[in-house]
């Protein structure tokens, strides 16, 4: 079996046993705020839909006649229970989305988007983006007249609704503080070097926990290996910058230990990652090196090498499952090729 074989198969093993693992860990902890469900273009939503605003709000409603669809369905589900309001808080302004086929939605706040939508949210949380021209009217709770407002003149309206955020000590996923206090980190990826050096391409893999110190800083410690077979390992201290929910910033700095060829030192590995949420990261790495040993010269002789220098790469990785499946696939293509 060749050395390609020999390496992709154990991390393969790891990787679908860590994705097994990790997978139900983040679907027994998702957290509702982070999986709102948005109607697709303002066309998914169903007739005789009755909102769960309304419902929480006290408005008569004959049970018997009601036909939830299922977002609202996701909202009366998901809606924080009464206890946690805070007493003697005024109810929120409410507005009613009356759209074509007779749906109506009871929302607290609609703010313009692009492509001629509007977000409707409701006061759980719920949001549904519904195209303008469906709308036929939006009128407040005190009889208003809103439609022109919101439609032709691209006003917001109304207060975000307040949503209680569930904590988390542990999520697979990486997330900000409050969501969670420790996440893990899990990616894999492919760099080109930048103008002339010891590689022309290498394969990165990392693994590693990450804790939030607060709403906007993480640090974390990072198994990381690199090289044509991921031969080449180490360890990266990690420290993140949130930028929002989904997006952020990783600085990394540690150290690469290679394998006998070529001859080289522990080399120092700097890095700088902008992280799209948990799908993908854009990825620049600075790497230090010193030659050691001897090794074969241009004339065919082995001589000793004397060198040092710094190499830059280029280039992003796939996480979580979907660097888990993109891996898998590679390997299956070794494999195939292998075979051949």
């Amino acid at each position: 079996m060749s050395p390609a074989i020999r390496g992709i198969c154990p991390w393969a093993f790891l990787l679908a046993l860590l994705a097994a693992t990790g997978g139900a860990v983040g679907s027994a902890q998702a957290d509702p705020s982070d999986t709102l469900d948005i109607a697709a273009l303002g066309d998914s939503i169903s007739g005789d839909a009755v909102s769960a605003d309304s419902i929480q709000a006290g408005a008569p409603v004959d049970s018997a006649r009601v036909t939830l669809d299922p977002a609202s369905a996701d909202s009366i589900q998901g809606a924080p229970p009464a206890d946690s309001m805070r007493a003697g808080a005024p109810p929120p302004q409410t507005y009613l989305i009356s759209l074509d086929h007779d749906v109506q939605l009871s929302v607290v706040r609609i703010e313009p988007r692009t492509w001629d939508y509007v977000r409707a949210y409701g006061a759980d949380g719920h949001t549904s983006d519904i195209a303008a021209h469906r709308i036929r009217s939006i009128r407040g709770s005190d009889g208003r007249d809103w439609t022109r407002d919101v439609v032709d003149r691209g006003k917001t309206i109304g207060k975000a609704p307040i949503v209680p955020i569930q904590r988390h000590g542990f999520t697979f996923l990486g997330h900000p503080y409050p969501h969670t206090r420790i996440f893990t980190v899990l990616q894999i990826g492919a760099l080109g070097i930048l103008g002339n050096g010891h590689d022309d391409g290498i394969m990165t893999f990392d693994l590693g926990v990450m804790g939030n110190i607060d709403e906007h800083w993480a640090l974390g410690v990072i198994f990381h290996t690199e090289g044509d077979e991921a031969s080449d390992s180490g360890f990266l201290v990690r420290g993140r910058r949130w930028l929002g929910e989904t997006m952020s910033i990783d600085l990394a700095t540690g150290f690469v230990q290679h394998d006998p060829w070529p001859p080289l030192e522990t080399s120092w590995v700097n890095q700088a990652q902008l992280n799209f949420g948990n799908l993908a990261s854009f990825t620049v790495e600075m790497e230090t090196w010193k030659l050691n040993e001897k090794d074969l010269s241009q004339s065919g002789y082995y001589v000793m090498q004397a060198g040092s220098g710094t190499n830059w790469y280029v280039g992003g990785s796939l996480n979580y499952l979907p660097g888990v499946v993109a891996f898998l696939a590679l390997g299956i293509l070794v494999l195939a090729s292998y075979e051949d």
